[in-house]
């Protein structure tokens, strides 16, 4: 949170200028006012905000006159109020942050096998397969020249693909009546990063990974959106976390970490690495905002410069 003093003011454009300490002036307007400030500016007045980068300098964020104070973390004081409670977590292991599993290889490969194109010339191609001779046949036969092109294609389309598509993202989902918001966390953490230890039968589950307290980071009274297997989950009161990892298993090291430039895996992002991705903090901010648009973009952006602060 950085602190300022109101240098210029345009009330009825609702906007103006804040002089900083050794640095140069910040941008701030009345849409990027924290929700739960209620006074007005003021010239020479004190202001609070979080600083961000925009196209034309640095924007102040969030904005608030008085000093902010830690939220008391009450979900269910939220669900009273009419505000659906959920959480969203930041994964830092030594000193890298997880970012999500982004579609690979595997991807184009499921396409494959629900393609309508492809179904069919399999079914007008399919021979029975009564002996060995049948099988060896049926496999030194070259494919079918639409097959072909129809993998091609998909193979394009998934190579030029504007925005990553996670199969697995940053951990974040409702907090369930009358459950506490550590048991949310650690629920979690099991549910979007669990098929890693239950594919490769990892005894220890990521939750007992966890090193010591999760650090609150912020709470804000906003929409939020999760799906998952299915289901929607929609919050307006998001509370966000920083949770540290004594250790990730072996298996997850050559998973998550992978391999730099696999060019069956260079995707619109190359400089990253294969499969899920365990980032330093400026690459996995730079790696969120090549992925993620809009509100949803903006919330896992501050999620990341928060946990890189504390």
């Amino acid at each position: 949170m950085q602190r300022g003093i109101i240098k210029h003011l345009n009330f009825e454009k609702g906007f103006g200028f804040i002089r900083v300490e050794n640095g140069p002036d910040v941008f701030f307007h009345a849409s990027q006012r924290h929700p739960d400030e209620l006074g007005q500016p003021a010239r020479d007045r004190e202001i609070f905000f979080e600083l961000r980068q925009g196209q034309k300098g640095p924007v102040a964020w969030q904005w608030r006159l008085t000093p902010p104070q830690t939220p008391e973390i009450d979900p269910e004081c939220d669900r009273r109020e009419g505000y659906r409670p959920g959480i969203m977590v930041a994964l830092r292991w030594s000193g890298y942050y997880f970012v999500g599993q982004r579609r690979g290889s595997w991807a184009v490969l499921m396409d494959m096998m629900s393609d309508p194109l492809l179904e069919e010339i399999r079914k007008q191609t399919e021979l029975p397969i009564e002996s060995e001779a049948d099988l060896l046949a049926a496999l030194e036969r070259p494919p079918h020249p639409d097959a072909s092109k129809r993998i091609d294609e998909l193979w394009t389309k998934e190579l030029n693909r504007p925005d990553w598509e996670f199969a697995y993202g940053v951990p974040q989902g409702g907090i369930e009546p009358g459950e506490h918001w550590e048991d949310a966390i650690r629920r979690e953490l099991e549910e979007e990063l669990g098929d890693y230890r239950k594919m490769f039968g990892e005894a220890q589950s990521w939750s007992d990974a966890i090193k010591g307290q999760p650090t609150f980071l912020f709470k804000e009274r906003s929409n939020f959106r999760v799906e998952k297997d299915g289901r929607v989950y929609r919050g307006k009161a998001l509370y966000a976390f920083l949770v540290e990892l004594n250790f990730i298993p072996d298996w997850v090291d050559t998973m998550i970490f992978g391999s730099r430039g696999d060019e069956h895996n260079s995707f619109p992002c190359p400089e990253f690495e294969n499969g899920g991705e365990f980032c330093d903090p400026n690459e996995a901010i730079q790696l969120i905002r090549a992925t993620h648009k809009g509100a949803k973009g903006d919330q896992l952006v501050r999620l990341f410069e928060m946990a890189k602060a504390a």
